[in-house]
């Protein structure tokens, strides 16, 4: 029996999250051209990736507007830093 609910929560769990995340976009990658700006930390090794004008152009197709900053030496760099 508690095998049965379990596996019915998962599932309800489930469908639930995928329900919020098309609400969440409109069932679009990028409802209405605005972007959601996501900040991150990274190495230096991974400056160029992110600086990429594809890789922008990629992320702003999924309606995601990208700032990182420099991680040196356990310290983050960069704007606001």
């Amino acid at each position: 029996m508690k095998r049965i609910l379990s596996l019915a929560l998962t599932g309800v769990l489930i469908a639930g999250v995928a329900v919020a995340i098309l609400a969440g976009h409109g069932g679009k990658a990028n409802s209405g051209g605005q972007l959601t700006t996501v900040r991150g930390i990274i190495g230096s090794e991974k400056q160029p990736f992110f600086a990429d004008p594809r890789v922008r152009r990629i992320f702003a197709g999924h309606g995601l507007g990208v700032v990182v900053d420099t991680a040196v030496l356990g310290r983050a760099s960069g704007p606001g830093h």
